[in-house]
């Protein structure tokens, strides 16, 4: 039995391998409703270090997209997404990260508080040694979660559930919900995956516990680039559930769990013939839920999932002064500038960008330019956008997707180690909380809007050594005489902006464009381009250069490339930009 002082605990497990959860729930009395704290931890991982790991598109959505409807429904949230915090030089796991931000999520926790725990990515079931009810060692099934960088074969890297489950025995715990959305993946068909999550194997399930699968024995749990913009099927249920979707709430607008049940399953049988429809039937994912919870007070009271704070653009625009250098020479610009609420108390600045021709490409003769930044040709940018003053910032970040995955922390430096996938997201979610598409720059767009009607390499001149751009400055461009190197990003907008108005075009993060990448000569048109798939390999652009970087690497022409999936540590950043029209 737990002590007589326990919180209500709400477990949500989304798992990409199947595990047997038989002997990992203790007997635990319910708790009664309250009104106390609703304090969440969310983990989620796409990309591992492993190569037996295959990586995941949307684990990471999953729970970004969690924390917020979490967060407008009043939980305290805390999210890590793919490998941020571990940091080997100091001996810091996943595991040791996840252990750690558990115990202090369940700190000064009570019986009328709800503890939420949430996980996606990929999970494995291994045969360990365990002792028996004889106190010998026997070999028993166990499942675990895996951190980023957690060894699939190896229990000593990874997250055991059976030793969260006991730190929550030992915390106390009333009411538990497990949401278990599994199989997206079999790591070793023989040992660490045996077809999927059957429930029949779960014994003695406690009072006050209820557990619900995303699939059930030998099926497979998928992912789907159209549930939600990407997530796997059965969490996005999930979330439009919460959010109070017509059939998950009861009379008064609240979601409770007995409506959200009935809701998802019944959603993802009709996603089946679509979302599904690579699957042979029989192995189509149908939900699957266990248990008795009594009294559970609701998960979502009201619409507070369904209006996230936040989303108000203010159209009118606002003239505002700012000074830009041109070899050496401080002048006076005026830019115009909207400004986008995103709720959680940030705003986004745009500013405005004309229509209008440039020169794209390297300079003829220009030092250090690559091949694949020529041949330079005109192009026309045939309508104007709103482009992000500067880079995302870990706290517009956080405020959209409830995570920070950046090494260097700090609300008003950019958010760093993103993916391609990352950046898309936020802007996925940013458009549908405002209404209005929000997405990358293209390429074309964003050398358009770096240079600025200016020509040379850098959009302030022909010289480069870290004193007007966040770079390694002992490598200068243009001149002998070597600069800073901070072996940091610093906060947007340190240094002088260009004669649009936007800063740190050059250097501080590697910006995400939205195209494939591509040589020149294979766009057959030179107004608005944009890179196709079809002329691609499957990497994605990135343009600016970055805080590590060499000044050559900054330049405005130059162009690196990427899988989508790369995280890039600390380098890869990105900007944002919308249409009126």
């Amino acid at each position: 039995m737990l002590p007589a002082r326990t919180p209500a605990v709400l477990l949500v497990v989304a798992l990409a391998a199947a595990v047997p959860l038989a002997d990992l729930l203790f007997a635990q009395p319910p708790a009664a409703p309250g009104k106390g704290r609703k304090v969440a931890l969310l983990i989620g991982v796409n990309q591992y270090a492993n190569r037996k790991l295959d990586p995941l598109n949307f684990a990471e959505a999953d729970v970004a997209d969690l924390d917020r409807v979490l967060a407008a429904a009043g939980f305290e949230v805390k999210t890590i997404r793919g490998s941020a915090g571990i940091d080997p030089k100091a001996n810091q796991s996943g595991k040791d990260v996840y252990f750690a931000a558990l115990a202090a999520t369940l700190k000064g926790v009570t019986r009328s508080d709800t503890v939420l725990l949430g996980f996606s990515g990929h999970g494995v079931q291994l045969i360990v040694k365990e002792p028996g009810p004889d106190g010998k060692p026997v070999d028993k099934e166990s499942p675990y979660f895996c951190p980023a960088d957690g060894i699939p074969s190896d229990p000593t890297t990874l997250i055991g559930i059976n030793e969260v489950l006991k730190v929550l025995d030992e915390r106390g715990g009333g009411h538990n919900l497990l949401l278990v959305d599994a199989c997206r993946n079999v790591v070793d068909p023989l040992r660490s995956a045996r077809g999927g999550i059957n429930g029949s194997r779960i014994d003695n399930l406690p009072e006050g516990t209820a557990v619900f699968f995303s699939c059930s024995g030998r099926q497979r749990a998928m992912e789907s680039a159209k549930a939600g913009g990407g997530h796997g099927v059965f969490f996005h249920f999930v979330l439009e559930g919460l959010k109070g979707a017509s059939g998950a709430t009861d009379s008064k607008g609240r979601v409770t769990w007995d409506r959200l049940v009935p809701f998802v399953k019944e959603q993802v049988k009709e996603a089946g013939s679509d979302w599904l429809a690579d699957l042979p039937v029989g192995e189509r994912q149908v939900p699957f839920a266990i248990g008795s919870l009594g009294d559970v007070p609701p998960l979502v009271t009201g619409d507070l999932a369904k209006q996230p704070p936040g989303g108000n653009l203010e159209l009118r625009e606002k003239s505002e002064p700012f000074d830009y250098v041109i070899e050496g020479v401080t002048k006076k610009g005026t830019r115009r500038v909207v400004t986008l609420d995103i709720g959680g108390g940030e705003k986004m600045e745009f500013v405005r960008i004309p229509k209008g021709t440039f020169m794209m490409g390297a300079l003829a003769g220009e030092k250090d330019a690559g091949l694949n930044e020529k041949p330079q040709r005109r192009v026309e940018i045939t309508r104007e956008f709103y482009l992000g003053k500067f880079e995302v910032t870990q706290a517009q970040y956080k405020a959209v997707t409830g995570a920070d995955p950046s090494e260097f922390k700090g609300g008003r430096l950019p958010v760093e180690t993103v993916t391609w996938d990352d950046a898309t997201s936020f802007c996925s979610t940013l458009s549908g909380r405002v209404k209005r598409k929000v997405e990358l720059p293209t390429e074309a767009e964003w050398e358009y809007a770096c240079r600025a009607g200016t020509t040379t390499p850098f959009h302030f001149g022909s010289k480069l050594n870290g004193d007007l751009a966040n770079c390694d400055g002992n490598y200068p461009y243009g001149t002998e005489v070597k600069g800073a190197y901070k072996k940091t990003t610093v906060e947007v907008g340190s240094y002088p902006a260009n004669p649009w108005g936007l800063h740190d075009m050059h250097g501080n993060v590697w910006e995400w464009c939205r195209d494939y990448y591509g040589p020149y000569d294979m766009i057959a048109s030179l107004k608005d381009p944009f890179q196709s798939k079809k002329q691609s390999n499957g990497h994605r652009v990135l343009r600016g250069g970055c805080w590590d970087e060499v000044a050559r690497n900054c330049r405005a022409a130059n162009r690196v490339f990427f899988l989508p999936g790369f995280r890039g540590n600390s380098y890869f950043g990105f900007r944002v930009c919308f249409r009126l029209d």
